[in-house]
């Protein structure tokens, strides 16, 4: 396959997923009749909820931008997660037919290993076939785009078989996710085969079984409604659900793995999000299933193309939080993502990715977004620059004029951060974000504040030296 016809197909996967971003977040702003689907975004939880599931989404092996495995593992921790989310890429692990890339399976043993250490069972979705396992007519696509992304053809089962099993010796605490959205044409390489899939999930569950009959099988499917660039999730569960014989999908699984973004910040009756957990739930119920779902991606956009600020995103994520993980057939949720994409013009830079994350990537350290201090803070943990205050007003290259008011805004992550101030030698008070210190005389003074949050965690004392004009 040429350059330019890779090219073309990366460039429409991309609009096409763009297309589906855009048509998800209409249809979110449109009203869907779908009953409430449960769970209560009021409701008292801890962080981690007691005996399920809660974690981030992310790739952590490769160290981007200079972000290795055990800080994201530790930032995880931080923000109260249980689980870390990540890709084995089969097209990495073996990029020869039996020929293991050891140097990369030293790098996911790393990151394995800095998540196990940090308390956090990863959870690996497996897939992707390289190229000399694909079906004849893609075996030309040798890169890692998203136009290269395909299943392996039915004649190489025995090796898919084969990666799983490896998978699962090296990381026997793992949870394994088989394939990540296989109703969707960006990760499918062509149309959605849901009895296909279901021959893989078969094979993969029966093979990690073999191995240890303890390790967690989940499937995979994106709540896509409508269609765009795939199939909606309902039809596809439906046909997977009928798959023939040995390919019993009930039996091939132990959670069912839901990718469930709500593209708005309501999550009640008649919303995207009650839409798609009614079509799974029907498709679920119709075959006689209970299995509990894990919703294994979610979260919320802050910042364009999104209409939410960051401070709405830590609220609505909080209250997606507590809806979801109090649904009695769900057994845990994973956000979308924990650190800002740094390669711009990347993939994965869009700017809707940089609107998920909870931490920026270009920083030192390391500066949170509102929510990831949120969600820090009600898992008892302290993150300290979710109390690094910025300081906006006067200063002494823009002193204030003789007569004015010194008037200072303090932003600081934590939403819920108690600010106390002091000017010059004055007792420090409580104060708020926007602090007038009033009428003071003309020579030089010096702003001194500190942020404390609800767990009575504190903050450096920032000082801000600033003057008042004299008479000309």
């Amino acid at each position: 396959m040429t350059r330019n016809l890779l090219a073309l197909r990366t460039a429409l996967a991309l609009a096409a997923a763009l297309a589906a971003l855009l048509a998800g977040a209409a249809a979110a702003a449109s009203q869907y009749e779908a009953p409430d689907p449960g769970g209560d975004h009021r409701a008292k939880v801890r962080v981690p909820p007691p005996g399920k599931l809660f974690g981030l989404n992310e790739l952590i092996s490769g160290g981007a931008f200079g972000v290795g495995p055990g800080t994201y593992a530790g930032l995880a921790r931080l923000a109260g997660a249980n689980t870390i989310r990540t890709l084995i890429d089969w097209r990495l692990a073996e990029p020869e037919r039996d020929v293991w890339d050891e140097a990369q399976w030293e790098k996911w043993q790393h990151a394995y290993n800095a998540a196990s250490a940090a308390g956090l069972r990863p959870i690996l979705v497996v897939g992707l076939a390289p190229w000399w396992a694909r079906d004849p007519e893609y075996q030309g696509c040798m890169g890692l785009h998203l136009a290269c992304r395909f299943p392996p053809s039915r004649g190489m089962y025995d090796e898919w078989m084969e990666f799983v099993n490896e998978v699962v010796v090296r990381f026997p605490w793992a949870v394994i996710q088989v394939w990540n959205e296989p109703n969707l044409r960006p990760w499918w390489g062509s149309e959605p085969e849901p009895e296909r899939y279901a021959e893989l999930l078969h094979w993969a569950h029966w093979t990690a079984k073999r191995i240890n009959s303890d390790v967690a099988v989940v499937a995979s499917v994106s709540g896509n409604l409508d269609g765009v660039d795939g199939m909606p999730v309902r039809a596809f569960l439906e046909r997977a659900y009928r798959a023939p014989e040995p390919y019993d999908l009930r039996a091939s699984m132990d959670l069912l793995g839901v990718n469930l973004y709500p593209y708005s910040n309501r999550f009640g009756k008649d919303t995207a999000l009650a839409k798609a957990l009614k079509d799974i739930r029907d498709a679920r119920e119709a075959a006689g299933d209970e299995t509990p779902l894990l919703v294994t991606e979610t979260g919320i956009g802050s910042g364009a193309p999104w209409p939410y600020t960051e401070r709405q995103q830590a609220r609505a994520s909080m209250r997606l939080y507590r809806k979801l993980v109090t649904m009695d057939d769900v057994a845990g949720v994973v956000f979308h993502r924990i650190i800002e994409p740094g390669e711009r013009g990347k993939v994965d830079a869009a700017p809707r990715e940089w609107g998920y994350a909870w931490i920026r990537f270009d920083t030192s350290p390391l500066e949170p977004k509102p929510v990831y201090c949120l969600f820090a803070e009600r898992a008892r943990n302290f993150y300290p620059p979710c109390l690094a205050i910025r300081v906006k007003g006067p200063r002494l290259g823009a002193p204030v004029k003789r007569g004015g008011r010194a008037v200072f805004r303090l932003r600081v992550p934590a939403l819920y951060a108690r600010l106390r101030c002091a000017i010059d030698g004055r007792r420090m008070r409580p104060c708020r974000r926007r602090f007038n210190a009033g009428r003071l005389r003309p020579g030089r003074h010096v702003l001194r504040v500190r942020a404390i949050d609800r767990n009575g965690n504190r903050g450096e004392l920032v000082r801000r030296r600033f003057a008042v004009r004299g008479a000309k």
